[in-house]
């Protein structure tokens, strides 16, 4: 018994297409990905039509994604219909009245093969695995004819070439269900000196930049001060006010201290590009660092931790220069990878006088000594408190 799909068919430049809807239990059953019907490891690169799956991804993300989220929503996949001899024809029965409407009768011979999209067809098929009823959901789907292997390749390209994923920074901005974004974007509009201070779009600020932090950096700092507490069971006011508290009452009150500027740059008497142009917390691996830092300050020395982070901040030597060479700078050029942003934090902990853990301690050790200087040791504290 022949598949039969309402459609709508279409051209654009030489090809001809149709587009449907499926339902997710039926695109389980019939469309295939090429991993699941090629040995890639006896199939040359040139003449595979796909990139290999990333399975990482699909487990961690995408399944998930449409297992807990009730407005989930994934956008349409494009398949080849391949015939029994490989080329063919839609095919596509006319209404009568319109001949752009109609239907798409599959016999069961043809080979539906995914070339957009295979990500969310695996994601389909593991989700289904533990809600089968999600299969009675639908999901939209464009068949275009199979030409060859070159005219795949090229269709897959093509489907690819403009994609460009948004910002890190646009998809926290744009995200409602992530507590944590939620979270950061609470604490810059709640925080006296973040309030219109946070880039919204991009991941990087330019020269003239009146910001001082990104939403992306934000975020990851938000994530450090929040600790391990369950986010699905933390209070987003009660957690902002926390934030808050933290930033605005204790860190830049204490970085103000160091770095008068900073009250010209929240006057505007200041372009906030001089801050990054003179000092490390003025840069993500300091601002990173910085609520590292903090946590390890709340958690070691609950009691106490607002004067032991007020004042050592207030006393450490924030400008770019020899001391952050090897933790923060690289041949004098600022470094944001994750373990300049470990270096820097345990630096900073070590003038605050928080304690260091031994990997801490040998791992700046090192960075530090083969930056230059062979015989480095860890600072004593800043402030006797």
């Amino acid at each position: 018994m022949p598949s039969v799909f309402p459609a709508l068919r279409g051209k654009m430049g030489d090809l001809s297409y149709a587009v449907t809807t499926m339902r997710l239990g039926e695109v389980n059953r019939i469309v295939q990905y090429a991993e699941a019907v090629q040995d890639w490891e006896t199939v040359t690169p040139e003449l595979r039509t796909q990139r290999r799956l990333n399975l990482n991804r699909v487990r961690r993300e995408m399944a998930p994604y449409l297992l807990n989220n009730e407005d989930h929503f994934f956008s349409a996949i494009t398949v080849e219909l391949r015939g029994v001899d490989g080329a063919t024809e839609i095919p596509f029965r006319e209404a009568e009245d319109n001949s752009d409407i109609g239907q798409v009768w599959l016999d069961g011979t043809e080979t539906l093969m995914c070339t957009d999209g295979q990500h969310r067809l695996k994601a389909i098929e593991l989700a289904l695995k533990e809600e089968p009823r999600l299969g009675t959901e639908s999901i939209a789907v464009i068949i275009v004819p199979y030409k060859s292997v070159i005219r795949s390749q090229g269709l897959f390209a093509d489907l690819n070439r403009y994609a460009k994923q948004p910002t890190k920074t646009l998809n926290i901005l744009y995200s409602s269900r992530d507590f944590q974004a939620r979270l950061a974007k609470a604490v810059a509009n709640k925080s006296r000196y973040l309030r219109r201070r946070v880039n919204l779009e991009s991941n990087t600020l330019s020269r003239r930049s009146p910001q001082i932090v990104t939403l992306g950096v934000l975020y990851e700092c938000v994530g450090v001060l929040l600790g391990k507490e369950d986010s699905d069971t933390a209070n987003l006011d009660q957690k902002t006010a926390e934030i808050v508290h933290v930033y605005d009452d204790v860190v830049f009150p204490a970085l103000m201290e160091a770095a008068p500027e900073i009250d010209q740059v929240w006057k505007r008497e200041l372009p906030a590009h001089e801050l990054r142009t003179r000092y490390i917390f003025a840069h993500s691996v300091g601002q990173q660092a910085i609520a590292r830092v903090v946590r390890a300050a709340l958690d070691q020395r609950p009691d106490d931790w607002e004067g032991l982070v007020y004042g050592g901040f207030s006393q450490i030597p924030w400008d770019i220069g020899i001391d952050w060479e090897g933790v923060a700078t690289m041949g004098g050029t600022l470094a944001n990878r994750s373990q300049n942003v470990r270096r820097t934090a345990a630096l900073i902990k070590a003038w605050v006088g928080l304690q260091l853990s031994d990997t801490e301690v040998d791992d700046l050790t090192k960075a530090k000594q083969a930056s230059g200087d062979p015989d480095w040791k860890l600072p004593q504290p800043l402030t006797s408190a």
